[in-house]
C-alpha cells in the first residue's frame, strides 16, 4: 500500500456555497467577549460530544487525532482480535488488594505468588505483543517512521480491559467483525 492510497481526508471537498456559509457563520460570531466565550464553549462541547460518539461507534472521521489513521485502526483490530493477559490484570490486582487485608500468612503467600505470576504474564505478553506488532508494521506499513509510538499504542490498548477500550473494539477475539451497537 503506498502513501497515496492510504492518504486523503475521507470526504469530498466542500462546495463553494458550503465554504461561504461557514465563513458567514464565523463572521456572525458575537463581538462581545463574554458571548464569544459562550459560543466557543458550545462549539467545543458539541465537538467533544461528536468525538465521544465516534469513540463508541468507531466512526473514523471524528475520532481524536491519537486514534486516527489506517495504521492505528489496523493495530486496534490486531490487538482486539487476540486474548491478552493484560485484560485480567486490573481485576486480579483488585482481588490481591482485598486479600492483603486478611492477616493470614498462608493467604499472603498465595496472594504474593498469584501477584508475581500475573506480573510476569503481563510483562511477557507485552514483550511478545510488541514483537508481533513490529513485524506487522514492517510487513504492512514499511514506510511508517513512528513505529515505537504505534507499538506503545497497541501495548497500552492490550493492557486495558476489553469493555473499557475506546474506540470500541470492531472485531471479536479471533478476528471476526462485530456488528456495531447503537
Amino acid at each position: 500500500m503506498s502513501d497515496h492510497e492510504s492518504s486523503g481526508k475521507g470526504r469530498p471537498t466542500r462546495t463553494r456555497a458550503e465554504a461561504e456559509a461557514a465563513r458567514r457563520l464565523k463572521a456572525k460570531l458575537p463581538r462581545d467577549s463574554k458571548e464569544a466565550r459562550k459560543a466557543m464553549r458550545q462549539r467545543s462541547a458539541s465537538e467533544r460530544a461528536r468525538q465521544r460518539e465516534a469513540l463508541y461507534s468507531g466512526d473514523e472521521r471524528f475520532l481524536p487525532a491519537r486514534d486516527q489513521g489506517p495504521i492505528r485502526k489496523r493495530i486496534r483490530n490486531y490487538v482486539d482480535a487476540r486474548l491478552s493477559s493484560g485484560e485480567g490484570f486490573l481485576p486480579i490486582a483488585f482481588l490481591v488488594m482485598i486479600a492483603f487485608f486478611f492477616n493470614n500468612p498462608t493467604v499472603n503467600v498465595v496472594v504474593n505468588g498469584i501477584w508475581t505470576i500475573m506480573l510476569l504474564l503481563v510483562l511477557v505478553d507485552a514483550v511478545v505483543l510488541s514483537i508481533l506488532l513490529r513485524r506487522l508494521m514492517k510487513r504492512e506499513f514499511p514506510e511508517s517512521v513512528r513505529r515505537a509510538s504505534h507499538i506503545g499504542y497497541g501495548v497500552t490498548r492490550a493492557l486495558t480491559m476489553r469493555w473499557m477500550r475506546l474506540p470500541r473494539a470492531q472485531v471479536r477475539i479471533g478476528g471476526a467483525p462485530k456488528e456495531p451497537r447503537r
